[in-house]
Parts: structure tokens; C-alpha cells; sequence
């Protein structure tokens, strides 16, 4: 055991700066001994797939791939005054953060962007009637099955010309989602597209061997029948520094409350409430 938990500390950095727990060597420790002893090279074997973004990295696939987007919007006619970015869902959602995260990090503020918020069409398609000639380019950190953003996008896009371009802007898409939104024609720019053989414990994945993949299934099923494999059954294996989404598995993320398996990347709403958290 302990000498398989020191050639585990190079978690200890890969994970570095997650915030909802951070991974320490306590809670590593903590973690891999839930599992019988025949168990534990697999289990750091799953926490070498998992996809990892620390702010930095984040950041820098947002800059990224919004400057190469802008570049081809240019070329096309569509300079930055005529780009609208949008965001989804309501102000402190991951979309909001990530527009905030550009904005500061691409100085977009100073080269006179548009952001509008997807609850406001009205705004939006003013704003299109205004501009004539326009792209739409929705922020997100992270998609995973995409049914949450294609409602909220549907919604919006049924106000405007089917004339305009729609983009996505995002450090992680899902292969679930990026087809999803392939069918309406939103272009997705993304940092990585995570595919279903890249998850070890999905049905189309063969990264591990049969045996372990079952094993490892039964475990997260066993803290919960209904949700072991996350949200529609996706094994995600993808966190992000501020959060890690509910399509990952149990198994990574533990149960809600902690009490019954600890996890190593809880999601903030897995994790116990505070006791002095409930007022006086």
C-alpha cells in the first residue's frame, strides 16, 4: 500500500488547485483504501484517464480558441463589434464565469464586445437587427450530454435568422454533445472533444479489461443503482478546477455527504454541509 501511494503523488499535482476539495495526501490516502487490494492499480490507473483542468489550463483553451474563432470571424466579414457572446443560464453559472474568465484574460471589454444573457432574447435580437451582419458565440466550460444547453439555445435561436452563425466556446465537449449540437449547426470550438473509448469504465471503452471495467461499474453502482456511471450513464472522465460535472462516475466523485464512499473530485453538491452553516 505504501509504496503504491507514493507513486501516487503525482496526483497530488495533477490535481492541484481544485477547489470544491483539494486533493491532498490525506485524502488520496482516504480514498484508495476503500478499495480491496487488488483493487488499487486500477483505481490509479482510472485516475490516469481522468481529463484535467487546473484554471490555467482552462484559461488558456478559452483564449485560445476564441482567438482563432474571432480570426476566421474577420475574415469573414464579422469583426469583434459584431460578435455576441452569449451566456447560459443565470449570472454565477459556469457560463457566466467562463464569459467573465475571457473577458478579462482576451481584454475583449477594451475591443468592444457584446454580451448578452440567453434569459433576454429581446436583447439579443435587437442587438442583431442593429448589427446586420453578426455571430452568436455561446461560452461554456464544460458539455456533456448537451440537453441542458440545446434547451436554453433552442429557445434563443428560434428569435433570430437561421441565417446566423452560431458557435460554441468551450475547453471540453462531450462526443454526446458535439453531435448534438452538429444537428443545429452550432459550430463547437473546443480544447478536446471527449470521446466515449477515452473513458474507461463506458460500455464503448476497452482501455481496461473486462473484469475490471465490471468490477469498477459495481462499485460506483453500489453507491448508487440509479446514477454509479453519472448523469445518462456518460462515465465522464473530465474535471474542471471549480467543479467535476454529474456525468462522472461515482466511484471518482463519492456519494452525497461523503459518509457512505468518499470520493477524490466530489462535485461542490457532494460534498457534507458545513455544521455551522445552518445559522443560529
Amino acid at each position: 500500500m505504501f509504496t503504491r501511494f507514493a507513486k501516487c503523488c503525482k496526483f497530488l499535482h495533477k490535481f492541484r488547485g481544485y477547489e470544491p476539495q483539494p486533493v491532498t495526501p490525506i485524502t488520496l490516502y482516504r480514498w484508495l483504501r476503500q478499495f480491496e487490494a487488488d483493487e488499487r492499480d486500477v483505481a490509479v490507473a482510472l485516475l490516469d484517464h481522468v481529463i484535467f483542468y487546473n484554471k490555467q489550463r482552462l484559461i488558456k483553451a478559452l483564449v485560445n480558441q476564441n482567438a482563432a474563432l474571432l480570426d476566421r470571424l474577420k475574415l469573414d466579414g464579422i469583426p469583434i463589434e459584431r460578435v455576441i457572446y452569449v451566456h447560459i443560464d443565470e449570472p454565477g453559472s459556469s457560463s457566466s464565469i467562463m464569459i467573465n474568465l475571457l473577458r478579462n484574460k482576451a481584454n475583449l471589454e477594451r475591443l468592444g464586445w457584446n454580451i448578452l444573457d440567453a434569459s433576454n432574447p429581446k436583447r439579443i435580437v435587437d442587438l442583431i437587427v442593429k448589427l446586420k451582419q453578426v455571430a452568436i458565440v455561446y461560452v461554456d466550460d464544460f458539455l456533456g450530454s448537451g440537453i441542458q444547453f440545446c434547451q436554453s439555445r433552442d429557445f434563443v435561436s428560434g428569435l433570430f435568422p437561421t441565417s446566423v452563425p452560431e458557435f460554441l466556446l468551450a475547453p471540453c465537449v462531450c462526443e454526446e454533445a458535439y453531435g448534438a449540437l452538429s444537428k443545429r449547426d452550432v459550430e463547437v470550438c473546443a480544447d478536446h472533444i471527449h470521446s466515449k473509448s477515452e473513458r474507461p469504465l463506458h460500455p464503448s471503452s476497452f482501455i481496461f479489461d473486462k473484469s475490471s471495467k465490471k468490477r469498477f461499474q459495481q462499485i460506483s453502482a453500489g453507491i448508487d443503482v440509479n446514477s454509479g456511471m453519472g448523469f445518462f450513464g456518460m462515465a465522464v472522465m473530465v474535471a474542471m478546477y471549480h467543479n467535476a460535472p454529474d456525468n462522472m462516475p461515482l466511484v471518482l466523485r463519492g456519494n452525497e455527504g461523503q459518509d457512505r464512499f468518499r470520493g477524490i473530485l466530489p462535485r461542490t453538491t457532494d460534498l457534507p454541509i458545513p455544521a455551522n452553516s445552518h445559522g443560529a
